[in-house]
């Protein structure tokens, strides 16, 4: 049939006729296939009679039993009211779950920009006090594969020190208990500069000498006092006298700048307060302590109070002032002449020996320290002192004779030193 259509295809005027081998072969071609589709019907019907059959015989297996009627509870739970209501909350809670999935990449992703500029200014802000206050090691991070964290090391002579290490090369045994204790006020300073309140804090800074070196006193200090400035109060504790001194003496400068010379005592009453745990029988108590006074040396808390006593006698303070006058001149003495006066030797040494040649009893002309007149003003100024300088001294004591030498040992200790 192909041969032919081909043929017809090329010459399509030419009449076709089919021959009689053509024709049988169409014949038997069309009996083949309806033989074909009657064995396929024969077939269906041979495929259902065989399941029905099969369809029998497993009646009464009871697996077969459990697993149809268990397919058939599934498919009528589909339908039932509290299945919709369940399928409807697991999509919410799945879309819940994709929604806090997102905030969480979200704030982790803030959380490590965060700490990229905190840590940063931690670490810079840490090291910046631990070179103000002298040391010799700095702080610097660790990576740490855990988020959002970071882990810090003490660089000691180049070398890594890990904090928390137990055994080994560990904080707990590279540094001193003053370092340990500066590394804390320098992380504790540094954190108070990231305190975006810290404008209205109030700081409790609790003994920060303990185990400091000595050359680390005067840098607290100045950081204590650069705190107050940002703060709206420090409370400092502490056990060393010179260094609250010390410290008041350096906001009172500070108070002084800002405030006009009327308002200057009465604000600076008001902006410094010093307070004194005293004891007392039952336990302790808080009590205003004069600061000033114990800041004060104790050659001029002796030069004031024979200065008190020429301007007002009092009877009861004539024993005192009568004991001053030696120290008096003994630190005049000391103070302008420290080449000559070591710290072991008395007045009377002083004067035996430097201002008199031993055996004669001269004057020492070749290197004098004092003119001849001096050195005998000296000497009476130092007799009469002498008088009650002992503690048992039953000497009594006249008030015009006391003046008198009071005033003579003030202009003595006030005079201009000789070359």
């Amino acid at each position: 049939m192909l041969e032919r259509l081909r043929a017809k295809a090329s010459a399509p005027l030419e009449p076709l006729e089919l021959d009689p081998d053509t024709l049988r072969a169409i014949a038997d071609f069309r009996a083949k296939r309806q033989e074909a589709a009657t064995l396929a019907d024969r077939l269906a019907k041979a495929n259902e009679a065989i399941e029905t059959l099969k369809g029998r015989a497993e009646v009464d297996n009871p697996k077969v039993l459990a697993g149809d009627l268990a397919k058939l509870k599934a498919q009528k739970a589909r339908f039932r009211p509290d299945t919709k209501r369940r399928c409807d909350d697991y999509l919410a809670e799945r879309a819940a779950k994709k929604q806090t999935e997102r905030l969480r990449d979200q704030a982790r992703a803030a959380l490590d920009r965060h700490r990229e500029q905190i840590f940063t200014d931690y670490q810079n802000g840490i090291n910046d006090y631990l070179e103000q206050f002298g040391c010799s090691f700095q702080l610097k991070p660790v990576n740490i594969s855990s988020g959002s964290s970071v882990s810090y090391c003490v660089v000691i002579n180049d070398r890594n020190v890990d904090i928390g290490a137990d055994t080994g090369l560990a904080f707990r045994n590279t540094l001193s208990a003053g370092d340990r204790n500066t590394l804390a006020l320098a992380f504790f300073c540094a954190s108070l500069e990231q305190d975006s309140d810290r404008a209205d804090k109030i700081v409790v800074i609790d003994d920060p000498l303990t185990s400091l070196d000595e050359h680390r006193t005067s840098r607290t200090c100045e950081a204590i006092f650069a705190i107050s400035k940002r703060v709206k109060q420090v409370i400092v504790l502490s056990h060393s006298k010179p260094f609250l001194c010390r410290l008041r003496q350096e906001a009172k400068k500070e108070a002084n700048k800002k405030r006009t010379d009327k308002d200057k005592q009465t604000d600076k009453d008001k902006q410094i307060a010093s307070l004194l745990v005293n004891r007392t029988a039952s336990g302790s108590e808080l009590v205003f302590w004069d600061m000033e006074n114990h800041c004060r040396t104790d050659h001029a808390k002796r030069y004031e109070l024979v200065r008190e006593y020429i301007n007002k006698a009092d009877p009861a303070k004539q024993p005192e002032v009568a004991k001053a006058l030696r120290p008096i001149l003994e630190e005049f003495i000391r103070v302008c002449h420290p080449d000559r006066f070591p710290p072991w030797w008395t007045l009377g040494q002083f004067i035996r020996d430097k201002l008199k040649v031993k055996r004669k009893g001269k004057l020492d002309t070749d290197n004098p320290i004092l003119c001849e007149s001096d050195v005998e003003e000296l000497e009476k100024l130092v007799n009469y002192a002498n008088r009650f300088h002992h503690v048992q001294s039953t000497e009594a004591i006249n008030d015009i004779e006391l003046t008198g030498f009071a005033k003579r040992t003030l202009r003595f200790a006030s005079r201009g030193v000789q070359p």
